[in-house]
């Protein structure tokens, strides 16, 4: 298709711009000095002059954009332009289009002065623009650490403070900001946060997660109920210099029988941009656990990792992910720390190595005694000594020799227990040594003493000592009672201010000298959530907060009363979440737990800040007409749609996938349209066919008759769905929180709505969304367009959902839901506690369930996330949840279609399922596929079509226990007219049930993307069953009876469909392929009827 540049959106009506001593001077002078040179000389010698070696570049004054595109000197960067007048930013966004380059490089306007950004977002600011008002305070909130601005001309007489200049004339006519690393941050350059094994971050910013800072991938983790070989997706989180490394597996999640497919990867910390990846070779990982921790550490300058299971452990450029070594001999290695300039290693043969850092010098090698061996997860170093505890004893090593200082025994257990999990533990603070030593015999909890751990912590390995030596000379100071770690996770010791503090209660600090009891504070029993079992990864520390992981991440205020329970933030199982850089880092997870609420992804998270760009109020109008705006010629009312049209996401407001049109199983294709990129599923009325070019922000309308391109449309943000039509409008939200509102006839823009409460922008999946996003399929129902932005109703002041006008914009009504956040909660009198049963087994409940914010219990707890709305009859649903036309809460439950995750979540994970019912997280979740399997009693599947009578659906699995095998079914609706109907969606104890008849089932032999029904057949498109592997990327459409599910005929596609990317209008099916295009098939003489064909 021959591409054209879109018109952008109008910018906001600008107030009065007057010039201030606290304004960026751009003078005409470093004007001409930037551009006598080309753009791409002049941002060669920025990024030069800068250091910045990727990460998010903001351009302020982008003009026409060349400059702004330049600075994209490779993937490593994200490139974000903005400008006052809306005529540069059009033609910015044509230069830009026209390099293939939009989207991670994109532009638009903004109000002059506010930088629309989160704090500590950008790594390199480039200012060169006239009439821009950016003040220093300004740019040192939105900068990183160590991040640089280059201003032409200077800041006048604004106060820098905050930032520090450079003057130098390497840049001529620039002035070169940075913004200093603050002290009260800190880095994590080890799995346990430093060579000392005290996981104790020195960060006096980290605190109870409130805002977004960035979200990455993948989304979902794979299968954690299986062996070895497929977890953890993500290994251990390092940090430093502003950089996040860890390993993950990019093998698709959706099937657990994949082979691995390993890189260590590398992030900018603070905007989270993907600086650099490199293969690693495929591990089996039927390895110790504590190999997977403590094989990555990091420093200012590299990161040093192994980039295969029988490969050398090697150091990286951390800046650009090349090697600089390999240190010989350390083949097979198990675990490394470093110190100063040395590296430790405990090699495949069970001795220590000392290597010089940067040659890779063998410095000294230490071997334990016959007959024993070292103690994984011990090995630390501080204050020039190696210390590592052996099953006989402690040993203190001179780093510089080898030489030991002392040795110490220790009592072991009477019976040598060898765990599958490392719960031993030594770690060094201030002249001390904790080390833990093994009892005689294994150790229960006193249950009732315990009972807020849950209903099977698992805890009963052994029980022991704890032990403080001298790090001088190996004395005994003290010991005490010493329990080993949670679930599967090592004992938590963590040493902060002087205090020791030993889970799993944290009741009792001691001093670190003489184990004395300071204080007694009994916090846990008061936040914790009962029931289920402790998260299988291990806590963390600041010096402020003890970060436990019972059902989610739980922050104990160390010196106040700053409590918090926050369930809807998960981590990686085995690695658990990682607190640096003032930030708490989340990798993603595979858990079906808190699914009305938790999120999924790779997250960076802030803690609440006074000096926030959250909370900023916006400039300019929410509402901003356009120059169609009046003047459309309003078409017949579409709320229902016809056979002729697919209007909205899955054809309708209820998102059944299912029409009364009529297509012939014999078909062909009649055209195809190239559109490059990644697609949504299609639209169509009228005689038009509507895509969104998701990650170039763009709208494309083909004419249905020939698939010729008409026009286009781009947005501030990704368009993540196909755009709803209604009466010959184009209705649509983006994720830079803006709706849009185009006249169909030419894509000329009508309206358009600031739905997000603010213009703050973040980076999620490498380019810059608002922190309130907007999906692209609005609902309209009963003539009103519903739309929610945000995230997380715990997250930036929750979710704003919006009824407007479609014709106009103007605001019907609105509702905000944000949850109240849960700290720790003192327990009522006695006689008034509150006891329940557990509802179904593993589901416990206290007194907070019921009392606490969060109402959380075991699996289940109050909260919302966004997805794309659905509407049946009289009511509005985003998940679970359901509102009236003015929405108002409904407390009532109604059947409709939800997914345990998103509808538009197209990984196919083993916990996300579409389910046809009330969405009723309060018991069990269905995501456990042993339980939906048993108790569902709504239809669920993979993906579903349906009518008023019939469900159609794709199961994973064929019944004959091959999971990565798929069957297609038919089953009878539930009723909804009759009080049966509403039972909750799983079978109740006293037998009522609603679970639906099966019709039939048939095996399938593709791997399904997407189903829609016609009016007598199912539509299925796929792809062949070694897709994800990468071996097999055919396409297949698969015409199938309805009524029996016999296979009708199949149609070969040129490449697979996309995730639920399939239409039915006028007797012709559109596909969008994955390829980037979009295909239509019909009969050999399929035609439109002229009132369809486009004018």
């Amino acid at each position: 298709m021959q591409r054209s540049c879109s018109r952008p959106a109008p910018a906001f009506t600008l107030p009065n711009v007057k010039q201030s001593t606290l304004a960026v001077i751009a003078v005409v002078v470093s004007l001409v000095v930037v551009y006598t040179v080309s753009a791409g000389e002049s941002a060669q010698r920025i990024l030069r002059a800068s250091g910045i070696e990727g990460g998010l570049v903001v351009h302020v004054g982008c003009g026409d954009g060349k400059l702004t595109a330049a600075l994209s000197a490779n993937d490593s960067y994200v490139v974000h332009g903005l400008d006052t007048e809306s005529e540069n930013i059009e033609q910015a966004r044509c230069h830009i289009q026209s390099l293939g380059l939009y989207g991670k490089v994109a532009v638009d306007t903004f109000d002059g002065s506010r930088l629309p950004y989160a704090d500590n977002l950008v790594n390199l600011l480039v200012v060169s623009g006239f009439g821009v008002q950016v003040s220093a305070d300004e740019i040192a909130r939105v900068l990183a650490p160590r991040g640089v601005a280059f201003v032409t001309g200077d800041l006048g007489n604004t106060d820098t403070r905050h930032l520090t200049p450079d003057t130098s004339p390497r840049l001529p006519g620039w002035t070169k900001f940075t913004k200093p690393w603050p002290d009260a941050i800190d880095e994590w350059t080890h799995f346990l946060h430093g060579p000392d094994n005290n996981a104790v971050a020195e960060d006096r910013v980290v605190g109870p997660p409130r805002h977004m800072q960035w979200l990455a991938g993948p989304k979902w983790t794979r299968h954690h109920h299986t062996d070895k070989g497929t977890y953890p997706t993500i290994r251990a989180v390092v940090s430093s210099r502003g950089r996040l490394y860890y390993m993950v597996d990019e093998t698709p999640s959706s099937n657990r029988s994949v082979p691995s497919t390993w890189f260590l990867a590398a992030r900018d910390a603070f905007s989270g941009v993907l600086l650099w990846k490199t293969p690693v070779q495929a591990e089996s990982y039927e390895r110790r656990l504590e190999l997977v921790w403590r094989t990555i550490v990091a420093d200012d300058e590299r990161v040093y990792a192994s980039l295969g299971t029988d490969l050398p452990l090697s150091a990286l450029n951390g800046a650009t992910g090349d090697v600089i070594t390999s240190y010989a001999g350390t083949e097979g290695f198990q675990e490394v720390i470093k110190d100063g300039d040395t590296l430790f290693v405990v090699s495949g043969q069970g001795s220590i190595l000392a290597l010089r850092a940067d040659t890779g010098a063998r410095l000294w090698q230490w071997q334990p005694g016959e007959d024993d061996a070292i103690v994984p997860l011990t090995l630390a170093a501080s204050d020039g000594c190696v210390f590592v505890k052996t099953d006989n004893g402690v040993h203190c090593l001179s780093t510089d020799g080898g030489r030991t200082f002392w040795q110490v025994d220790l009592p072991g257990s009477e019976k040598k227990i060898r765990l599958k999990w490392p719960r031993e533990r030594l770690l060094v603070k201030d002249g001390v040594a904790l080390c833990s030593c093994g009892g005689k015999d294994p150790k229960i909890l006193d249950r009732d003493k315990f009972e807020y751990l849950g209903s099977h912590p698992r805890v009963h390995d052994y029980g022991g000592k704890l032990a403080a030596l001298s790090a001088e000379d190996g004395s005994l100071l003290w010991t005490t009672d010493y329990l080993p770690g949670l679930e599967s996770t090592p004992g938590e010791i963590y040493v902060s201010n002087g205090l020791v503090w030993l889970g799993p209660a944290f009741a009792e600090p001691r001093d670190l000298h003489t184990g004395a009891v300071k204080k007694t504070r009994h916090v846990l029993e008061r936040l914790w959530t009962t029931g289920h079992h402790y998260r299988c990864y291990p806590g963390k520390a600041t010096s402020k907060y003890i970060i436990t992981a019972k059902r989610g991440i739980e922050m104990f205020d160390l010196t106040g009363e700053d409590h918090s329970r926050n369930n809807w933030v998960r981590a990686t199982c085995r690695v658990g979440v990682t607190p640096s850089n003032g930030l708490l880092y989340a990798p993603p997870h595979s858990c079906g737990c808190y699914m009305e609420a938790k999120l999924y992804g790779f997250w960076a998270l802030a803690a609440a800040s006074g000096g926030s760009g959250v909370g900023v109020q916006v400039s300019g109008k929410r509402l901003c007409r356009g120059p169609a705006y009046g003047d459309v010629l309003l078409k017949p009312d579409t709320r229902h749609p016809t056979p002729d049209s697919w209007p909205t996401y899955r054809h309708d407001a209820a998102r059944s996938g299912s029409t009364e049109a009529a297509v012939p199983a014999d078909i062909e294709q009649l055209w195809k349209a190239d559109i490059d990129g990644r697609l949504s599923a299609v639209t169509a009325a009228d005689g038009k066919v509507y895509v969104a070019q998701v990650d170039a922000h763009t709208v494309h309308a083909l004419d249905a008759a020939s698939g010729e391109a008409l026009w286009q449309f781009t947005a501030g943000g990704r368009v993540d769905s196909p755009p709803t039509l209604y009466q010959g409008l184009v209705l649509f939200g983006s994720r830079d929180g803006w709706v849009y509102c185009l006249r169909a006839s030419d894509g000329e823009l009508v309206w358009r709505f600031l739905a997000a409460p603010q213009v703050v922008n973040a980076v999620a999946y490498e380019q810059v969304e608002s922190l309130w996003p907007v999906h692209g399929s609005l609902l309209v129902n009963d003539g009103i367009a519903y739309v929610a932005a945000g995230r997380s109703s715990y997250l930036d002041g929750g979710i704003v959902v919006y009824g407007l006008d479609p014709k106009t914009g103007n605001v019907r009504c609105t509702t905000r839901l944000k949850s109240e956040h849960t700290g720790a909660l003192d327990p009522p009198p006695e006689d008034e506690r509150i006891k329940m049963d557990a509802k179904i087994a593993q589901n416990n409940t206290d007194y907070k369930t019921f009392l606490a914010a969060d109402r959380s219990d075991a699996f289940s707890m109050r909260g919302a996330l966004t997805d794309v709305m659905v509407a049946d009859g009289d009511s509005i649903f985003l998940r679970h949840m359901r509102f009236d036309g003015k929405l108002e809460r409904l407390e009532g439950k109604r059947p409709h279609l939800f997914s345990t995750s998103s509808l538009l979540d197209d990984t196919e994970h083993h916990r996300s399922y579409w389910v046809l019912g009330t969405g009723d997280f309060s018991r069990t979740p269905v995501s456990y596929p042993w339980i939906a399997t048993k108790s569902l009693a709504v239809p669920y599947g993979l993906m579903l079509a349906f009518d008023e009578r019939t469900v159609w659906g794709v199961h994973r699995g064929d019944g004959k226990g091959h999971q990565q095998n798929y069957a297609i079914f038919a089953k009878t609706r539930p009723d909804s007219s009759d009080e049966e109907s509403l039972l909750p969606d799983f079978a109740t104890r006293s037998g009522k049930t609603r679970i639906a008849d099966e019709l039939w089932i048939v095996g399938l032999s593709m791997r399904p993307r997407a189903m829609i029904r016609t009016s007598d057949m199912l539509l299925i498109g796929g792809e062949g069953r070694d897709s994800e592997s990468g071996r097999d990327k055919n396409g297949f459409l698969r015409m199938v009876s309805s009524s029996t599910g016999d296979t009708l005929s199949d149609v070969h596609l040129e490449s697979p469909p996309v995730w639920d990317g399939i239409a039915a209008a006028a007797g012709r099916v559109y596909v969008t392929l994955a390829d980037g295009s979009v295909v239509c098939l019909g009969g050999k003489t399929a035609g439109l009827r002229q009132s369809e064909v486009a004018p």
